[in-house]
């Protein structure tokens, strides 16, 4: 009985006598550090990368509403939406060739100078991640060209609101999914937000790949980022159309704001030829009349020239 041992040896007799101690068996995984270091600047680096080319892409857009360009290709008939596809094709060559060198260099580095920062990520996903960006900054130029009419003024600004823009994704941090995802309407944040979400995969030694792109890590997904990448272009190119069409200038007809509503818009009426005949003055000099060419008569039965009817000229003489 422990009623007549000391104390400290009854004790002892109720201590187990042998203590193993293991590790409870978990998955190896690898954290780098590095990534947690640099996460927060490195897309604001990704980001000023792209400042230049929005500056060149908006000053040119502007460039061109200020030189007349614009209303001089009206004037010899080139729609709207060919000019407007013109822009967004030829960029779309210049941040290809952007995003091609950017991928090769966050996948494979510089050799032995500088390490890939994403060697574990799928090349076509960090491809389609920094074309898709790229693609914004078009579309963007293309909402902001709306609001000017000079070029160098267009550009400075262009950069100033874009570069603004970014500071949101800090205030992102600890906010719900479906706050961060309400924020990527600014592309700028879905491009940070999706830089994290790689360097979060990067850290851990497992890289993006399309098996992991919809997994959830701090409240977010890459693969909301790419989706909303894709949304945002098509959204400020609406926007973009929009705007240019309702907002005055000193050069073109400007639209009121409901026009996408007006079914003469999208079905606009055509004034046929018989309906006009009636209006057409009868010449009683017929002499005064200057043939046309049978090369211009063919075009007019063809329907491929402009047929003016009944337009005249009054002048005043002193007999009235």
């Amino acid at each position: 009985s422990c009623d007549n041992q000391e104390s400290s040896s009854c004790e002892r007799w109720y201590l187990p006598q042998n203590v193993f101690i293991a590790p409870t068996p978990i998955r190896g995984y690898t954290l780098d550090p590095f990534y947690d270091s640099v996460i927060n600047v490195l897309s604001l680096m990704y980001l000023m990368a792209y400042l230049f080319p929005l500056f060149k892409t908006l000053a040119g857009m502007v460039e061109e509403k200020e030189m007349k360009i614009k209303e001089g290709l009206f004037i010899m008939g080139v729609p709207e939406s060919a000019i407007t596809l013109s822009w967004y094709l030829t960029y779309a060559i210049v941040y290809f060739a952007t995003a091609l060198p950017l991928t090769l260099i966050c996948k494979f580095g510089l050799g032995s100078a500088m390490s890939g920062l994403f060697p574990n990520t799928s090349p076509v996903i960090l491809f389609a991640f920094f074309f898709m960006f790229g693609m914004n900054v078009l579309a963007v130029c293309f909402v902001l060209s709306a609001f000017f009419s000079k070029a160098k003024v267009a550009g400075i600004c262009g950069v100033v609101v874009f570069f603004a823009g970014y500071f949101g994704y800090y205030a992102t941090a600890g906010l719900s999914m479906s706050a961060k995802t309400a924020l990527c309407l600014l592309p700028q944040i879905a491009f940070a937000l999706g830089i994290e979400s790689m360097g979060n995969f990067e850290s851990a030694g497992l890289g993006l790949d399309f098996s992991n792109a919809d997994h959830v890590y701090d409240e977010f997904s890459f693969q909301i980022s790419i989706l909303f990448l894709f949304l945002d272009f098509v959204l400020y190119t609406m926007l973009g159309w929009y705007f240019n069409k309702v907002i005055p200038r000193e050069w073109g007809v400007v639209l009121p704001w409901y026009f996408p509503f007006l079914t003469s818009y999208w079905c606009p009426t055509r004034v046929h030829s018989s309906n006009t005949k009636s209006q057409v003055r009868p010449t009683t000099n017929s002499d005064a009349i200057e043939g046309v060419s049978s090369e211009l008569a063919g075009l007019k039965s063809q329907n491929r020239c402009i047929d003016i009817k009944g337009l005249v000229k009054e002048f005043d003489t002193p007999t009235g």
